[in-house]
């Protein structure tokens, strides 16, 4: 690997030394950030599902 090819490694670290010297925070991590996040958007997607697969197999009277 050449020294170019190394540097996306450190981008990240990078980063959060510029941000902390302007004196940017980091974010804090709240339980609603990960409800809101990760755990709503799962739980809607579940029941869309099964409402979608519901009216498929009602209208295409798959099950008889």
């Amino acid at each position: 690997m050449t020294k170019e090819d190394d540097a996306w490694f450190h981008v990240d670290e990078e980063a959060s030394a510029i941000e902390r010297s302007a004196g940017i925070p980091e974010p804090r991590h709240s339980a609603r950030g990960f409800i809101l996040s990760i755990f709503l958007p799962v739980i809607l997607m579940g029941i869309f599902l099964l409402v979608f697969f519901w009216v498929i197999i009602f209208r295409f009277r798959l099950l008889g």
